[in-house]
């Protein structure tokens, strides 16, 4: 799956989600969703994602900032 950056001539680009698959020795593409609505910043970490990176460091993601008793 991956983030594709379509061009329109005039206006500003589209935002695809995308699956890529072989059919017959062919590479083709299969659009799963428009996603210009989420934003260029929410787009930017969906692709960041996709290519594997993490949105928190999994250090900072354990870390305990405050903590309440439990009665």
């Amino acid at each position: 799956m991956h983030v594709a950056k379509i061009p329109n001539h005039g206006s500003s680009p589209t935002y695809l989600l995308r699956e890529t698959y072989r059919e017959e020795g062919m590479v083709k593409h299969r659009t799963l969703g428009n996603i210009n609505s989420f934003g260029v910043e929410k787009i930017a970490r969906i692709a960041q994602v996709l290519k594997g990176a993490d949105l928190v460091p999994a250090q900072s993601a354990m870390t305990i900032h405050r903590s309440r008793p439990v009665t």
